[in-house]
């Protein structure tokens, strides 16, 4: 009932925000909000094969970033972008644009408007778009998919792997121990997401971990906070440099084995509301 509740929560929490449209007609995913990158996590959404751009709604045309120009708060890896106002405080930023040639001379943008094609100005493969939600009052970035139109999608995230390590390194894999000695564990999961669609291994929307039947840990990757130059995940505040390990999983905290069973269980859900749970029980003595 707790996580029931808690989704419903975040559904109405999100709903008052201004509704959007994909920017893109091909919807295909390459990297979802909170997704691990090379240097840090992702702050938005990336999609293949998008072509033209389009506004996801309507608003005012506040800045055009250029390929090469350092000269604002925008990392250069967007190349060339458009970044356009919303009412609440929001905006919505498009990179990686071919050029500049349809945001000539406009100000007032409608939600459909061309903003140009997809290209390769940016960091990112030749017809990628870069699409970004900011929220400018609380300085955050808000998941797209929690105002962008859900996507068909009928696909269970996926748990390949869990692993506890030890104040001593050693690395234990659930789903093969079943003894370990009682203490304090690092608790890290492998998880990813497709959609019905798309093959592309995607972030998870949120994680949530149970022991023994109480909820644990819970991972929802829904805002990310810049602080003094880092980022910062949820209300919680974690620490994005610590989210992943160098192999890619999730750091899901701390967790402590008691004398005796131990059960833990592993949820990862996807924005849709379709769920894989793992459940390993331990022994510890």
């Amino acid at each position: 009932m707790k996580r029931v509740l808690f989704i419903l929560f975040t559904a109405t929490a999100f709903s008052v925000l201004t509704a959007f449209e994909w920017p893109v007609s091909q919807i295909l995913p390459t990297s979802l909000f909170g997704q691990k990158t090379e240097s840090s996590v992702e702050c938005g959404i990336r999609l293949q094969n998008s072509q033209l751009v389009r506004s996801a709604g309507n608003g005012t045309l506040i800045m055009i970033l250029e390929k090469g120009n350092p000269m604002t708060s925008f990392p250069n890896t967007l190349g060339n972008a458009a970044i356009i106002a919303h009412d609440e405080g929001l905006i919505s930023v498009y990179g990686n644009l071919q050029s500049h040639d349809h945001l000539q001379n406009r100000t007032t943008i409608e939600a459909g408007a061309i903003l140009g094609e997809s290209g390769t100005s940016g960091c990112a493969p030749e017809g990628t778009t870069f699409f970004q939600i900011i929220d400018q009052l609380k300085r955050r970035y808000i998941n797209p998919l929690l105002v962008l139109p859900a996507l068909a999608d009928s696909r269970k995230p996926t748990i390949k792997t869990a692993t506890l390590t030890g104040d001593n390194g050693r690395v234990h894999t659930l789903a093969r121990a079943k003894s370990l000695r009682q203490g304090r564990y690092q608790l890290h999961a492998d998880t990813s997401d497709t959609l019905d669609e798309v093959r592309n291994e995607l972030a998870t929307f949120r994680i949530t971990v149970l022991l023994n039947g109480s909820e644990y840990t819970n991972i929802a990757f829904e805002v990310i906070l810049s602080k003094s130059g880092k980022l910062f995940l949820g209300t919680d505040c974690q620490d994005t440099d610590s989210l992943y390990d160098d192999l890619g999983q999730v750091y899901l905290g701390d967790i402590s084995l008691a004398r005796g069973k131990n059960d833990i269980s592993i949820i990862a859900r996807d924005v849709i509301g379709n769920e894989r749970i793992a459940t390993y029980s331990i022994t510890a003595e």
